[in-house]
């Protein structure tokens, strides 16, 4: 009863035995921490054994390691959660780079809470496309989850370059929407450009501009052709 007034998070009984038992509960522990605890403050004994014990998630399948860690990223507490996951050596269990950068998971983590896809903010702790990948190979990720993340490292420097620049966002939506085999996709790829704005922090007004941004249709009729040039270009002219 004490433990429960508490908020106490700890293995029952042997903490070694219950994670040898399935490796698995290393990441159902943070998640339910998380969920529960009342501080940021794990007992020692509880995170040796996480430590002693971590190679054993590398026999666990992807899935079961994506749906706990997906969870985890969007809990309560998550910035201090995944930093001591870190802090215990899991990256390379997990798919995720030796260097993450805790700094801007924790900076996103903070300001969105659970109002955010989970893969937006993992993708917070990679620097470059190859480093998705591998994450990718780790947990096998949807194609959606892997092209936001892709899509988030590629464009979050110039992102943070341009947060109060209206045309380079419009041209983002633009990019994606007009693309050829898109135009059914447009709600999609709309959201992909909100996560990216979510990715640096770029505010509720940045959000509320690309939700309503309206794309400016090109005027084709009867009197017009679409010419694909050497560059593969497309470009307007008008029909003979």
């Amino acid at each position: 009863m004490r433990d429960i007034e508490a908020r106490r998070v700890a293995f029952v009984g042997n903490a070694r035995q219950r994670i040898q038992e399935d490796y698995l509960r290393i990441l159902r522990y943070f998640r339910f921490f998380g969920r529960i605890a009342n501080s940021p403050e794990h007992e020692d004994d509880t995170l040796q054994a996480i430590i002693e014990n971590r190679e054993g998630l590398s026999g666990v399948s992807a899935e079961r390691i994506w749906t706990e860690l997906k969870k985890i990223v969007v809990g309560r507490m998550a910035s201090d959660v995944v930093k001591t996951m870190l802090d215990c050596g899991l990256a390379k269990y997990l798919g995720l780079p030796e260097n993450c950068n805790i700094e801007r998971f924790q900076k996103v983590s903070d300001h969105y809470g659970k109002n955010i896809e989970s893969i937006t903010l993992l993708a917070c702790l990679f620097e470059n496309a190859a480093q998705v990948a591998e994450f990718h190979r780790k947990t096998k990720l949807s194609n959606g989850e892997r092209e936001l993340a892709e899509f988030i490292v590629q464009h979050r420097d110039d992102a943070v370059q341009n947060l109060a620049n209206d045309d380079w966002w419009a041209d983002k939506i633009m990019d994606l929407e007009i693309k050829p085999g898109h135009h059914t996709e447009f709600r999609k790829m709309r959201a992909r450009v909100v996560e990216l704005s979510k990715a640096v922090v770029a505010g509720g007004a940045r959000i509320e501009y690309i939700k309503n941004y309206s794309v400016k249709q090109f005027p084709v009729n009867g009197e017009w052709k679409i010419v694909v040039n050497t560059l593969n270009c497309y470009v307007f002219e008008l029909a003979n």
